[in-house]
């Protein structure tokens, strides 16, 4: 009997180990799971973005470069370009239009517009607005190539997303928000924000909930 009871009495506490080592098991699975979930991009789904739109008749080629350019050089979450319908003719009607299309999930708004009418200036924003607006017809000079015409749009494009982030001018002319004059000055100044100038630009974004690339080579922080 005793035998049988030292036997019974091993069964049991064989089994009592083995329930311990399951919950164990299951416990550090569950725990890896949500570490992984918080470092996956799902979970990361929730933050918010920059839109870029179109308004009149911009190549969709450009704005998708565009959008594209600001979105890996910045390392912030830029919406998929989208056009915008709007029969406004004046830049600043044509921005305040645009910006009722503004997604839950878009802080602010960079316009890329040909307005009907030709207009010198080279773009409109207004004061403590989220919206920004690019006119690309006054950057389609004559006998100006694609590419320079490209780059022009995309400078715009970043001096935009700076300034509606709360960037100021940079002194730098390699810097995107260096304030130009001409167009020559423009043709000259850098496309890209310089490091000083992204690292402030990010740490503005990520404080107004925009998403930051944590992958890409551009991010500072």
């Amino acid at each position: 009997m005793r035998a049988s009871q030292r036997l019974a009495g091993h069964f049991y506490d064989s089994k009592g180990e083995d329930t311990m080592r399951r919950i164990s098991v299951l416990t550090m699975v569950a725990v890896v799971f949500c570490m992984l979930c918080a470092l996956s991009p799902a979970g990361e789904a929730a933050g918010k973005a920059i839109a870029v739109v179109s308004v009149g008749p911009v190549d969709e080629a450009l704005v998708e470069r565009v959008a594209a350019f600001a979105r890996g050089n910045t390392a912030l979450r830029v919406s998929p370009a989208r056009k915008v319908e709007c029969s406004e003719t004046s830049l600043d009607a044509i921005g305040k239009k645009a910006l009722e299309s503004l997604g839950e999930d878009e802080v602010v708004m960079v316009v890329l517009a040909w307005p009907d009418e030709a207009v010198e200036a080279h773009g409109w924003r207004l004061p403590e607005s989220a919206v920004s607006v690019v006119n690309v017809r006054s950057l389609k000079t004559d006998g100006v190539t694609d590419e320079v015409f490209a780059r022009r749009v995309e400078k715009q494009t970043m001096l935009s997303i700076g300034m509606l982030l709360g960037m100021e001018a940079c002194p730098n002319p390699q810097c995107a928000l260096w304030d130009y004059s001409t167009l020559e000055e423009l043709d000259s100044k850098g496309r890209n924000h310089c490091p000083p100038c992204l690292d402030r630009l990010q740490k503005k974004a990520v404080e107004k909930g925009v998403e930051l690339d944590l992958d890409s080579p551009f991010r500072m922080r």
